[in-house]
Formats: structure tokens, C-alpha cells, sequence
């Protein structure tokens, strides 16, 4: 099977599995140091649900939520519980038909407290360019003690949404949404075209990328386009594999958000204390050699007017010398003998530029 064979290919490398959907293996830092390298791949094969996001200038963009659930699986393997804070730095954008290499590094924080930092960079595959910092946080033990009770669905008062709706906030996997005093209420159903497949991840990176969208609709801006969000604290999740959800939104704070995340019965799936939107960060230029900043394009030339015809003159029997004596506005050209010929003389072969009107053959 494919997890038998990352099993035996990082045991061969000298690492550990790393036994999650994104990363495939692990490996306690040397020299002293402190803390975990974590190691993945990344790309439109290995994952097809990532065909899901937009396409940008043949550049696919990897959901941000990806590093939600890589801070919280690797707190769930240094025995943190919860996802304190995560802060995006930049957006992770996958060239067509190229992969990209991950690699997520954790270290204990000196307070000596149990929490660890972690950071997450990326660089292109096969290609000889600078690892990107796309984002970094902390893991650590929370206060979760049970999960948060059941939710009556939907919520009393709670209006539903005009039909069509979520499909022009662009959210094709709401299947219902309600409106109840400024939070907003949704079912989430994945419609991929393929198998949705849940294994290997604590919370599917696409259901968090969801429930995150559902905040930025519901901060009901006029420029939610421009919005983007930029960090989440207080994440935790209750129970693992959900492939439906029910999310509810409610503003904290000006661009501040907390959600609540269920599975089809009302269980606490997930919770976030926070998500802060921000304006978008711009994106990063195409990294590596030149074939990234270059291709090649047909550009249409611009073919010149048409003119009158030429207006040919011929020498005749003339002498070459004899070409001063011709009225230079009455023919465009001439056409002259090159080297001796019958009834012409002096003069070296070819050399009759001599006595052309203003230059002119």
C-alpha cells in the first residue's frame, strides 16, 4: 500500500513516517537542538483536490488552512492540544505541472512551558531557489477538557439565505446557509469530482478553508475580494475525519471572527477563537531560474502599407556615365548592367555608382 511504502522508504532514509495526509516523514533534530523537522510534498497529483482552488496565471494556490492543520498535527505529535496562534506570512502558489517541497520545523519555547514554536516553508521542486517562510505559530496543551455540547440546527431565529445565495458569495459546497443577528449559519458538503477522502488528516484542509471563506462573507465588506485572512488562534479539534460540517460564524471584533464546527449530528467537530482578516498579502514573485519569468508568446506584425508601384528605368544603350543625364524624378530605379557588356565601355566592372543622380540604381 502507498503508506507501507513511505513507511519503508523513511525508515530506509534513516527518518520516521510522519503518518499524515501532507507530510511524509520525520526526524528529531541532531547536534543538541531541540525539536522535529517535518518534511512533505505537494502537488496537483498527489493531492487533486487541490484543482478545487482557482487557477492564477497557470498557478494554483495551496488553501492557507494547509497550515492550520500542519501546526495541529504536529502539536498532536509533541502532545499539544491546541493551536494557539498561526500567522500567514505569504500565499503558497503551485506552478502548473510542478510540485513544491514542504518542510515544517517545531522548537520548545524558552519559557520551558511544554509549547513549542513551528514554522512552515516551501520551495519549488527541482528547482534551485530560496525556502519561503509562509508561516509560523504556536502549539500547546490548551484548556480543552470536553468538547463544547451540541447546537440546535439551525439556530432559533435563525433566517435562511435567499436560494442561490452561496453560490454568488462563490461557496459551491454550501449546501444551506442562515442568517441570525449579524452570525452566519452553513452546511458544508464536499462535490468534488473525485473520492473525498478524509485519511490522514485531523480536519480535511478544504473544510477549513470553507468554514474560513464563511468569515470573510460574513464580515460583509465591499471589498471581501481585497480580504484575505491572516492569522488564526485557539484552534482545536474534537474529533477527526468530518466530511461535513456545520459551521457557524460569529464576530468578535472588527475583522475578528470565531466559528464553531459540527459534523451532520451535531457533534463539536472543531472550534477557533479567532480568525483575523486583513488585506490580501500580494503574491510572490515566480521563484528559481529563468524558465519561471519567461516564455514565449507570438506577438502580430504589423505588415507595412501598400504603396504605388516602382517605377523601373533601363540604360538602354547607354553609357554608365551617361546616368547623370537622366531626370532623376521621372523613374524610382534603374536597371544597370554589373561588368562589361556589349555596347557599353569604360569604367571597372560593377563600378557605375559614379553617376547615379543622388546615389540611385
Amino acid at each position: 500500500s502507498p503508506e507501507q511504502s513511505t513507511t519503508a522508504e523513511a525508515a530506509h532514509l534513516g527518518l520516521d513516517p510522519a503518518a499524515h495526509g501532507l507530510l511524509g516523514a520525520a526526524v528529531d533534530l541532531a547536534g543538541g537542538r531541540s525539536g522535529k523537522l517535518f518534511t512533505g510534498r505537494l502537488s496537483g497529483r498527489a493531492q487533486p483536490w487541490l484543482a478545487e482552488q482557482p487557477d492564477l496565471d497557470h498557478r494554483t494556490p495551496v488553501p492557507a488552512s494547509v497550515f492550520v492543520e500542519l501546526g495541529l498535527h504536529v502539536g498532536d505529535v509533541l502532545d499539544c492540544a491546541a493551536l494557539e496562534t498561526l500567522t500567514i506570512h505569504a500565499p503558497l502558489l503551485l506552478d502548473e505541472g510542478r510540485a513544491a517541497h514542504l518542510q515544517v520545523v517545531t522548537a520548545p519555547t524558552a519559557a520551558g512551558d511544554g509549547r513549542h514554536t513551528f514554522s512552515v516553508h516551501a520551495r519549488p521542486e527541482g528547482l534551485d531557489a530560496p525556502w519561503t517562510l509562509h508561516a509560523e505559530g504556536l502549539v500547546g496543551h490548551g484548556t480543552i477538557s470536553e468538547a463544547p455540547p451540541a447546537q440546535a440546527w439551525p439556530p432559533a431565529g435563525a433566517e435562511e439565505a435567499e436560494a442561490g445565495e452561496a453560490h454568488e458569495l462563490a461557496l459551491q459546497d454550501v449546501t444551506a446557509l442562515w442568517r441570525h443577528e449579524g452570525d452566519v449559519h452553513a452546511e458544508l458538503m464536499p462535490t468534488l469530482d473525485g473520492e473525498f477522502d478524509t485519511s490522514g488528516f485531523l480536519l480535511h484542509p478544504l473544510l477549513w478553508e470553507w468554514a474560513a471563506q464563511l468569515a470573510r462573507y460574513a464580515a460583509d465588506s465591499e471589498e471581501v475580494a481585497q480580504r484575505a485572512v491572516m492569522s488564526w488562534s485557539g484552534v482545536r479539534v474534537y474529533a477527526e475525519g468530518a466530511d461535513v460540517l456545520r459551521v457557524s460564524v460569529r464576530r468578535t471584533d472588527k475583522d475578528v471572527f470565531a466559528l464553531h464546527l459540527a459534523d451532520h449530528s451535531g457533534r463539536t467537530v472543531a472550534t477557533v477563537d479567532a480568525i483575523t482578516l486583513g488585506e490580501a498579502v500580494p503574491e510572490q514573485p515566480r521563484p528559481g531560474g529563468g524558465e519561471a519569468l519567461y516564455r514565449v508568446d507570438w506577438t502580430p506584425a504589423a505588415l507595412p502599407e501598400a504603396t504605388s508601384p516602382i517605377r523601373w528605368g533601363s540604360l538602354g544603350g547607354q553609357r554608365p556615365a551617361d546616368l547623370a543625364t537622366l531626370d532623376p524624378t521621372a523613374v524610382d530605379a534603374v536597371l544597370v548592367p554589373v561588368g562589361p557588356a556589349d555596347g557599353l565601355s569604360g569604367g571597372e566592372p560593377g563600378d557605375v555608382s559614379g553617376g547615379v543622380p543622388g546615389g540611385v540604381l
